[in-house]
């Protein structure tokens, strides 16, 4: 498909928001969501034995008045040796479609590697490290006032 040709972010009627990989890279995005997946753990540990926690988070660019935002998530796990967080599987999830300077789209696979790239230059570990850690403590809290509360 081929974009319209102007500066403006639009949606497309396909879902998508077109842009070129300096566009993206230019964008600001902000955290939008962070959970555990136990499910995905439960995955990732048939397989791999050096998973310690897994998940999803989710980040979109800052609003602006009358564009649609641009939407990247992707699943997480924190390996056990070394207790970084890593991209699982490298896959990314966005409605983000990369064109070309002739605004024709460059393809599922070929985006995905450049968000990865733009991913990589983001400062999400510690942002979705600490949110995770935020959720355990509040899970931790919470059995003790609901016990407190029948008391």
């Amino acid at each position: 498909m081929k974009a319209p040709h102007n500066d403006s972010i639009k949606l497309c009627s396909d879902g998508y928001i077109r842009l070129t990989a300096r566009a993206v890279k230019s964008t600001r995005l902000v955290h939008t969501y962070s959970c555990v997946d136990d499910e995905l753990l439960l995955e990732l540990r048939s397989s791999t034995a050096n998973v310690h926690d897994a998940g999803y988070t989710e980040w979109q660019s800052v609003r602006c008045e009358g564009s649609p935002r641009l939407s990247i998530g992707w699943s997480w796990y924190r390996d056990s040796v070394s207790r970084t967080l890593l991209i699982e599987g490298q896959d990314v999830r966005s409605n983000v479609m990369l064109i070309d300077s002739y605004g024709i789209d460059v393809g599922g696979v070929r985006t995905a590697a450049v968000l990865l790239g733009y991913l990589a230059e983001l400062n999400w570990t510690s942002v979705v490290y600490h949110e995770i850690l935020r959720l355990k403590r509040a899970a931790s809290i919470a059995p003790r006032i609901a016990k407190f509360s029948r008391i």
